[in-house]
């Protein structure tokens, strides 16, 4: 399983989200334990953004893009997952 991606952004980085390795499927839910660690990743995210430092800040925008691009690519039936910061 090759973990470097280059498809989002313009420099290689590790999609480490890439493990969840369970995508977009017939009845997906948010009980499913795969989308259960994106909510917790998402929430994570938003609580980075709001308790950051401005040097941080950047940091975590760049993680919600990350996040967004993810779950466009893999969650499209879930809206819920999405940042908007």
């Amino acid at each position: 399983m090759d973990y470097v991606c280059i498809e989002y952004g313009d420099s290689p980085f590790l999609n480490y989200l890439k493990a969840l390795e369970v995508f977009d499927r017939p009845g997906i839910t948010e009980a499913d334990e795969d989308v259960v660690l994106l909510i917790r990743h998402r929430d994570w995210i938003l609580d980075g953004v709001k308790n950051a430092c401005s040097r941080i800040s950047s940091k975590y925008r760049w993680l919600a893009g990350y996040h967004n691009w993810y779950c466009q690519r893999h969650y499209s039936a879930l809206r819920t997952l999405q940042l908007s910061i």
